[in-house]
């Protein structure tokens, strides 16, 4: 399972190191490679490739006009990319990501138990800091459309 929070630096040709402490639990086995994919709030979602393999399978099962999850592959599936992790522990976060993301130098990995979130520094402060202040009765769309996905069982 993937907790914690961790500081590190994006370099200047976009690579990141992985927290050791993910890391081992990513590679186990052969695998050397994570799904890397546009998160809803304007964070990056990294997978582990068996847990990413589960969400397409669940996609898969859902009616290909649902509006939901037609949504959900616009967002999630055309968004992703496969990523290897480098010799030493780092991943190459492409540009079109950098950008979705606000990824510029300080950035957090956030665990989210079955995933990890990777956000800029200060959008993850200015997240968490609305989090720990928020209501149901400040719902963005962002929050609605995740809980028609959590229905769906995505």
């Amino acid at each position: 399972m993937f907790r914690g929070t961790f500081e590190h630096t994006l370099d200047a040709k976009g690579r990141i190191s992985v927290p050791r402490k993910y890391r081992e639990e990513l590679t186990e086995g052969s695998e050397q490679e994570v799904m890397l994919t546009r998160g809803l709030h304007r964070c990056l979602v990294l997978y582990p490739m068996a847990r990413w393999a589960e969400f397409e399978e669940r996609i898969l099962t859902r009616s290909q006009f649902d509006l939901q999850v037609i949504r959900a592959k616009r967002i999630f599936v055309a968004g992703a990319t496969e990523c290897p992790l480098d010799g030493q522990g780092r991943i190459l976060c492409p540009p079109s990501m950098r950008q979705y993301a606000k990824l510029d130098k300080d950035v957090v990995w956030v665990g989210q138990l079955d995933t990890i979130e990777l956000w800029s520094a200060e959008e993850w402060e200015r997240v968490r800091e609305a989090a720990l202040e928020s209501s149901d009765a400040e719902m963005t769309f962002d929050d609605t459309f995740s809980a028609a996905l959590a229905q769906l069982g995505l």
